[in-house]
């Protein structure tokens, strides 16, 4: 990169150029679609039930390129399937869940389980990670109907998601 800004340069036929020794393009795709349910439903007036779902479908490919004199200046990378560029790849990703929420004089418990799956854990040595089941459970009561008192109790299991940075960068880079 110039230390100064020079003028805009054309070549013979009009297009412009950076007189630079380093020159470099970057092409990349994402696209997300998804769908996600949510239902709620007050049972009675101390018992409510909630559940939902959701699915998400990705397709990403990317390319960067950078031509320069030595070759420690130079990179080409891609992410893309079976190491092709411009070929993507489509991960997705899926929940469920399931809720109850009961109350009584002052005690209310919520009891509930989620379930994940992110294909990024699919590999040619894994079937991919299938047994993500996430039970919860949490507690509170005020003594008393106490505004100033509260006892709170809670249990449960979580799992993260793999970023998708982590999985191109880990899978799709040149062997």
């Amino acid at each position: 990169v110039p230390d100064v800004t020079e003028p805009i340069r054309t070549d013979k036929d009009g297009w412009f150029y950076l007189p630079r020794k380093i020159h470099a393009y970057n092409l990349t795709y994402n696209r997300r679609i998804g769908a996600q349910f949510d239902f709620t439903s007050q049972v009675t007036q101390g018992h409510l039930f909630q559940s939902g779902f959701s699915f998400k479908r990705h397709k990403y490919y990317g390319t960067n390129v950078t031509y320069a004199p030595t070759p420690k200046q130079r990179d080409v990378w891609f992410a893309g399937k079976d190491y092709e560029p411009g070929k993507a790849v489509r991960p997705w990703e899926a929940y469920f869940y399931a809720q109850d929420k009961l109350e009584y004089h002052g005690f209310v418990v919520n009891a509930g389980v989620r379930w994940d799956y992110d294909s990024v854990t699919n590999t040619p040595v894994s079937d991919g990670d299938w047994n993500n089941v996430a039970p919860r459970v949490g507690a509170t009561w005020t003594p008393n109907g106490s505004a100033r008192h509260l006892l709170r109790a809670g249990y449960g299991i979580f799992y993260e998601r793999i970023p998708f940075a982590v999985y191109s960068d880990t899978i799709f880079n040149n062997p």
